[in-house]
Protein backbone atom coordinates (compact mmCIF):
# COMPACT_ATOMS: atom_id res chain seq x y z
CA UNK A 1 0.00 0.00 0.00
CA UNK A 2 1.35 3.40 -0.94
CA UNK A 3 1.49 5.82 1.98
CA UNK A 4 -0.70 8.88 2.32
CA UNK A 5 2.38 11.10 2.53
CA UNK A 6 3.67 9.80 -0.80
CA UNK A 7 0.29 10.45 -2.43
CA UNK A 8 0.31 14.00 -1.10
CA UNK A 9 3.86 14.62 -2.41
CA UNK A 10 2.98 13.31 -5.86
CA UNK A 11 -0.11 15.48 -6.09
CA UNK A 12 1.73 18.50 -4.74
CA UNK A 13 4.40 18.14 -7.43
CA UNK A 14 1.70 17.84 -10.08
CA UNK A 15 -0.04 20.94 -8.81
CA UNK A 16 3.21 22.91 -8.78
CA UNK A 17 3.72 21.95 -12.40
CA UNK A 18 0.22 23.20 -13.25
CA UNK A 19 0.88 26.51 -11.52
CA UNK A 20 3.56 27.33 -14.10
CA UNK A 21 1.35 26.59 -17.12
CA UNK A 22 0.14 30.11 -17.81
CA UNK A 23 -1.98 32.99 -16.49
CA UNK A 24 -4.92 32.32 -14.20
CA UNK A 25 -8.37 33.71 -14.99
CA UNK A 26 -10.44 33.44 -11.84
CA UNK A 27 -14.13 34.26 -11.50
CA UNK A 28 -14.01 36.15 -8.21
CA UNK A 29 -17.06 38.32 -8.90
CA UNK A 30 -19.81 36.83 -6.70
CA UNK A 31 -22.52 37.91 -9.14
CA UNK A 32 -21.18 36.73 -12.49
CA UNK A 33 -20.80 34.88 -14.65
CA UNK A 34 -23.51 32.37 -13.95
CA UNK A 35 -25.47 29.97 -16.10
CA UNK A 36 -28.96 28.58 -15.59
CA UNK A 37 -31.39 26.36 -17.42
CA UNK A 38 -34.94 25.10 -17.00
CA UNK A 39 -35.55 21.61 -18.35
CA UNK A 40 -37.72 19.96 -15.69
CA UNK A 41 -40.98 19.47 -17.58
CA UNK A 42 -43.29 18.61 -14.71
CA UNK A 43 -43.25 19.39 -11.00
CA UNK A 44 -42.58 16.06 -9.25
CA UNK A 45 -45.12 14.51 -6.93
CA UNK A 46 -43.78 14.92 -3.39
CA UNK A 47 -42.81 11.68 -1.72
CA UNK A 48 -41.90 10.72 1.80
CA UNK A 49 -38.19 11.11 1.05
CA UNK A 50 -35.95 13.08 -1.27
CA UNK A 51 -32.81 11.74 -2.94
CA UNK A 52 -29.55 13.70 -3.07
CA UNK A 53 -26.48 12.81 -5.13
CA UNK A 54 -23.10 14.55 -5.13
CA UNK A 55 -20.52 13.75 -7.81
CA UNK A 56 -17.20 15.27 -8.84
CA UNK A 57 -17.21 14.60 -12.59
CA UNK A 58 -13.51 15.26 -13.20
CA UNK A 59 -13.43 18.24 -15.58
CA UNK A 60 -16.68 17.09 -17.27
CA UNK A 61 -14.66 14.97 -19.67
CA UNK A 62 -16.64 11.71 -19.64
CA UNK A 63 -20.29 12.59 -19.31
CA UNK A 64 -22.04 9.84 -21.28
CA UNK A 65 -21.36 7.16 -18.62
CA UNK A 66 -22.52 9.63 -15.97
CA UNK A 67 -25.77 10.28 -17.84
CA UNK A 68 -26.29 6.55 -18.24
CA UNK A 69 -25.74 5.93 -14.53
CA UNK A 70 -28.02 8.78 -13.46
CA UNK A 71 -30.69 7.43 -15.79
CA UNK A 72 -30.52 3.70 -15.09
CA UNK A 73 -28.83 2.94 -11.76
CA UNK A 74 -31.36 2.46 -8.97
CA UNK A 75 -29.24 4.26 -6.39
CA UNK A 76 -28.86 7.34 -8.61
CA UNK A 77 -31.87 7.66 -10.88
CA UNK A 78 -34.74 9.92 -9.92
CA UNK A 79 -32.44 12.21 -7.94
CA UNK A 80 -34.23 15.28 -6.55
CA UNK A 81 -31.09 17.38 -5.95
CA UNK A 82 -27.88 16.70 -7.88
CA UNK A 83 -24.69 18.45 -6.74
CA UNK A 84 -21.84 18.48 -9.27
CA UNK A 85 -18.22 19.61 -9.08
CA UNK A 86 -15.45 20.16 -11.66
CA UNK A 87 -17.96 21.14 -14.30
CA UNK A 88 -18.03 23.57 -17.21
CA UNK A 89 -21.14 25.26 -18.55
CA UNK A 90 -21.35 22.99 -21.61
CA UNK A 91 -21.33 19.85 -19.50
CA UNK A 92 -23.94 21.12 -17.05
CA UNK A 93 -26.23 22.15 -19.89
CA UNK A 94 -25.87 18.73 -21.52
CA UNK A 95 -26.67 16.86 -18.30
CA UNK A 96 -29.63 19.09 -17.52
CA UNK A 97 -31.13 18.65 -20.98
CA UNK A 98 -30.60 14.90 -21.09
CA UNK A 99 -31.93 14.29 -17.57
CA UNK A 100 -34.63 16.94 -17.41
CA UNK A 101 -33.29 19.20 -14.65
CA UNK A 102 -33.38 22.84 -13.74
CA UNK A 103 -29.92 24.10 -12.83
CA UNK A 104 -27.66 26.92 -11.77
CA UNK A 105 -23.92 26.86 -12.42
CA UNK A 106 -21.14 29.23 -11.35
CA UNK A 107 -17.56 28.79 -12.57
CA UNK A 108 -14.79 29.39 -10.04
CA UNK A 109 -11.91 29.72 -12.47
CA UNK A 110 -10.70 29.05 -15.98
CA UNK A 111 -8.60 25.98 -15.29
CA UNK A 112 -5.23 26.13 -16.99
CA UNK A 113 -4.87 22.41 -17.54
CA UNK A 114 -7.97 22.22 -19.72
CA UNK A 115 -8.48 25.87 -20.69
CA UNK A 116 -12.17 25.82 -19.80
CA UNK A 117 -14.37 26.82 -16.92
CA UNK A 118 -14.15 24.85 -13.68
CA UNK A 119 -16.88 25.13 -11.07
CA UNK A 120 -19.91 23.74 -9.31
CA UNK A 121 -23.58 23.29 -10.08
CA UNK A 122 -26.89 22.47 -8.41
CA UNK A 123 -29.44 20.59 -10.53
CA UNK A 124 -32.96 19.71 -9.43
CA UNK A 125 -36.32 18.48 -10.65
CA UNK A 126 -37.88 21.16 -8.44
CA UNK A 127 -38.02 24.95 -8.67
CA UNK A 128 -34.90 26.99 -7.85
CA UNK A 129 -36.17 30.17 -6.22
CA UNK A 130 -32.80 31.84 -5.50
CA UNK A 131 -29.09 31.15 -5.94
CA UNK A 132 -25.68 32.56 -5.03
CA UNK A 133 -21.98 32.01 -5.59
CA UNK A 134 -19.85 31.97 -2.44
CA UNK A 135 -16.22 32.74 -3.28
CA UNK A 136 -14.04 30.86 -0.82
CA UNK A 137 -10.90 32.48 0.61
CA UNK A 138 -7.56 31.47 -0.85
CA UNK A 139 -5.91 28.74 1.19
CA UNK A 140 -2.31 29.88 0.92
CA UNK A 141 -1.32 26.43 -0.34
CA UNK A 142 0.42 27.71 -3.47
CA UNK A 143 -2.50 27.15 -5.81
CA UNK A 144 -3.93 30.43 -7.08
CA UNK A 145 -7.12 28.97 -8.52
CA UNK A 146 -10.29 30.23 -6.86
CA UNK A 147 -12.67 27.72 -5.27
CA UNK A 148 -16.34 28.35 -4.65
CA UNK A 149 -19.57 26.94 -3.31
CA UNK A 150 -22.83 27.31 -5.21
CA UNK A 151 -25.98 27.84 -3.15
CA UNK A 152 -29.48 27.22 -4.49
CA UNK A 153 -32.78 27.41 -2.65
CA UNK A 154 -34.87 24.51 -3.88
CA UNK A 155 -38.61 24.54 -3.25
CA UNK A 156 -39.89 21.01 -2.66
CA UNK A 157 -43.67 21.14 -2.28
CA UNK A 158 -44.18 23.61 0.57
CA UNK A 159 -40.66 23.25 1.98
CA UNK A 160 -37.45 25.06 1.05
CA UNK A 161 -34.07 23.30 1.04
CA UNK A 162 -30.90 25.41 0.96
CA UNK A 163 -28.47 23.28 -1.03
CA UNK A 164 -24.75 23.91 -1.48
CA UNK A 165 -22.44 22.27 -4.02
CA UNK A 166 -18.88 22.82 -2.81
CA UNK A 167 -15.33 22.02 -3.85
CA UNK A 168 -12.64 22.80 -1.32
CA UNK A 169 -8.89 23.12 -1.75
CA UNK A 170 -6.49 20.25 -2.33
CA UNK A 171 -6.22 17.86 0.55
CA UNK A 172 -2.71 18.35 1.92
CA UNK A 173 -3.94 21.60 3.49
CA UNK A 174 -7.15 20.11 4.88
CA UNK A 175 -6.10 20.31 8.54
CA UNK A 176 -7.93 22.26 11.23
CA UNK A 177 -5.19 24.88 11.62
CA UNK A 178 -5.23 25.73 7.90
CA UNK A 179 -8.80 25.10 6.87
CA UNK A 180 -10.34 28.52 6.46
CA UNK A 181 -12.57 27.58 3.55
CA UNK A 182 -14.92 25.20 5.38
CA UNK A 183 -15.20 27.59 8.32
CA UNK A 184 -15.93 30.45 5.93
CA UNK A 185 -18.78 28.51 4.33
CA UNK A 186 -20.41 27.43 7.58
CA UNK A 187 -20.22 31.00 8.87
CA UNK A 188 -22.33 32.02 5.87
CA UNK A 189 -25.22 29.74 6.83
CA UNK A 190 -28.47 31.51 7.67
CA UNK A 191 -29.80 30.42 11.05
CA UNK A 192 -33.30 30.85 9.68
CA UNK A 193 -32.84 28.05 7.12
CA UNK A 194 -34.51 24.92 8.47
CA UNK A 195 -33.20 22.46 5.86
CA UNK A 196 -29.55 22.90 4.83
CA UNK A 197 -27.71 20.49 2.59
CA UNK A 198 -24.00 20.57 1.69
CA UNK A 199 -22.40 18.07 -0.66
CA UNK A 200 -19.25 17.95 -2.67
CA UNK A 201 -15.55 17.27 -2.86
CA UNK A 202 -13.99 18.22 0.47
CA UNK A 203 -10.53 16.83 -0.39
CA UNK A 204 -10.29 15.32 3.09
CA UNK A 205 -7.26 13.05 3.05
CA UNK A 206 -6.91 12.02 6.70
CA UNK A 207 -9.18 10.79 9.46
CA UNK A 208 -8.28 13.95 11.35
CA UNK A 209 -9.51 16.20 8.57
CA UNK A 210 -12.79 14.26 8.37
CA UNK A 211 -13.21 14.56 12.13
CA UNK A 212 -12.67 18.30 11.78
CA UNK A 213 -15.38 18.49 9.12
CA UNK A 214 -17.80 16.65 11.38
CA UNK A 215 -16.94 19.00 14.23
CA UNK A 216 -17.37 22.26 12.37
CA UNK A 217 -20.50 21.20 10.49
CA UNK A 218 -21.87 19.74 13.71
CA UNK A 219 -21.46 23.13 15.36
CA UNK A 220 -23.59 24.53 12.53
CA UNK A 221 -26.28 21.88 13.16
CA UNK A 222 -25.44 19.52 10.27
CA UNK A 223 -24.64 15.82 10.45
CA UNK A 224 -22.58 13.79 7.97
CA UNK A 225 -25.11 11.61 6.19
CA UNK A 226 -22.33 9.79 4.33
CA UNK A 227 -20.45 8.81 7.49
CA UNK A 228 -20.65 5.05 6.93
CA UNK A 229 -20.50 4.91 3.14
CA UNK A 230 -16.75 4.32 2.76
CA UNK A 231 -14.24 5.55 0.21
CA UNK A 232 -15.14 7.79 -2.73
CA UNK A 233 -11.80 8.02 -4.57
CA UNK A 234 -8.95 5.66 -5.47
CA UNK A 235 -5.39 6.79 -6.21
CA UNK A 236 -2.21 4.72 -6.46
CA UNK A 237 -3.84 1.88 -4.56
CA UNK A 238 -5.13 4.06 -1.74
CA UNK A 239 -8.85 4.34 -1.06
CA UNK A 240 -9.75 7.81 0.18
CA UNK A 241 -12.92 9.46 1.48
CA UNK A 242 -12.80 12.86 -0.18
CA UNK A 243 -16.51 13.46 -0.83
CA UNK A 244 -19.29 13.95 1.71
CA UNK A 245 -22.92 14.94 2.25
CA UNK A 246 -23.94 16.96 5.32
CA UNK A 247 -27.49 18.00 6.18
CA UNK A 248 -29.69 19.51 8.85
CA UNK A 249 -33.38 18.93 9.37
CA UNK A 250 -33.22 15.20 8.64
CA UNK A 251 -33.58 12.53 11.29
CA UNK A 252 -34.19 9.59 8.97
CA UNK A 253 -31.82 8.82 6.12
CA UNK A 254 -29.88 6.15 4.26
CA UNK A 255 -26.75 6.69 2.18
CA UNK A 256 -24.27 4.87 -0.02
CA UNK A 257 -21.50 5.16 -2.60
CA UNK A 258 -21.95 3.72 -6.09
CA UNK A 259 -18.66 2.47 -7.54
CA UNK A 260 -19.85 1.05 -10.86
CA UNK A 261 -18.87 3.86 -13.25
CA UNK A 262 -15.69 5.07 -14.95
CA UNK A 263 -17.20 8.51 -15.58
CA UNK A 264 -14.80 10.08 -13.06
CA UNK A 265 -11.98 9.36 -10.64
CA UNK A 266 -14.54 10.10 -7.90
CA UNK A 267 -17.53 7.93 -7.07
CA UNK A 268 -20.98 9.44 -6.48
CA UNK A 269 -22.55 9.50 -3.02
CA UNK A 270 -26.32 9.22 -2.68
CA UNK A 271 -28.56 9.90 0.28
CA UNK A 272 -32.29 9.47 0.80
CA UNK A 273 -33.61 11.72 3.53
CA UNK A 274 -36.90 12.43 5.20
CA UNK A 275 -37.25 16.12 6.00
CA UNK A 276 -38.31 16.56 9.60
CA UNK A 277 -39.91 19.96 10.13
CA UNK A 278 -39.70 21.43 13.61
CA UNK A 279 -42.06 24.25 12.76
CA UNK A 280 -45.70 24.15 13.69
Amino acid sequence: MISINKIARVILIGTMMLVSCGPIRNSDNPDEPFYEGHYAEDVPVPGKTIKIVTWNLSFAENLEPAIDALTNVDELKGTDILLLQEMDEVGVELLAQELGYNYVYYPATMHRRHNKNFGNAVLTKWEITDHEKIVLPKSGSGSKHTRNAVMAIVKIADQEVTAYSAHFETFWIMQPRNNRQVAYLTNRFDNGDEFVLVGGDFNSLTKGSIAYLEQIFGQAGLQRLSKKTGYTFEYLGAKLTLDHIFASGSEEFESGVWRGSDASDHYPIWSKIRLQSSRQ
